[in-house]
């Protein structure tokens, strides 16, 4: 499968971790845009569109949310936009990766309202939501925001795992299956015209 990957600050830690444990499935990276700093806002005015649309992925990831400072009605309507990005890419999968916690009193309160706005809105969208907040109580850096990279790498960890997963055949075994297949259909074919 093609993934797409689309983040924040913490993702510049956890894509570099999570994109090895992908392609050991043979899965393919198209696209991977982590951004300090960055909303789904700032992703969408900054070509997200005709890049999603250029790397055609089958998966797109979202770790976005920590960013969001638009605690209204309308953070839902950014959110709908992305996903139609996503979607008209040919993405035939969403997942969106919740905001993490924050031991910052005025971060965690944007964190736990759009952790609440996501979780309640993203399956109307049909949009899978992995929430990994219960796992980011420790683990902080001196910011109180921003993990250790041991951290980091449990979430990718965690994320992988909550990922869509297909039947993987390395290339150096699909001729010897896809021959053992061919030969098997072929012999039932011909026992059946034979009959």
């Amino acid at each position: 499968m093609k993934f797409a990957l689309v983040g924040d600050s913490h993702t510049q830690i956890i894509f570099p971790n999570l994109i090895p444990l992908l392609e050991q499935d043979g899965n393919v990276v198209v696209y991977s845009k982590p951004k300090a700093g960055w909303t789904l806002q700032k992703h969408i005015d900054n070509n997200l569109e005709l890049e999603l649309k250029e790397s055609k992925p089958d998966v797109v990831v979202f770790s976005l949310g920590g960013n969001n400072r638009d605690l209204s009605k309308d953070y839902i309507k950014t959110v709908n936009r992305g996903i139609r990005i996503a979607r008209k890419s040919g993405a035939k999968d969403i997942y969106w990766v919740s905001p993490m916690f924050s031991l910052d009193e005025e971060v965690e309160r944007r964190h736990k309202w759009t952790h609440i706005e996501l979780k309640n809105k993203l399956p109307i969208y049909l949009v899978k939501y992995i929430n990994v907040r219960p796992l980011t109580k420790d683990g902080f850096k001196s910011d109180n925001v921003h993990f250790t990279n041991s951290k980091y790498k449990e979430l990718a960890n965690y994320i992988y795992k909550k990922l869509p997963k297909r039947f993987y055949i390395p290339d150096k075994l699909k001729p010897i299956l896809y021959g053992g297949i061919g030969y098997y259909i072929f012999t039932i074919i011909q026992k059946k015209v034979l009959k």
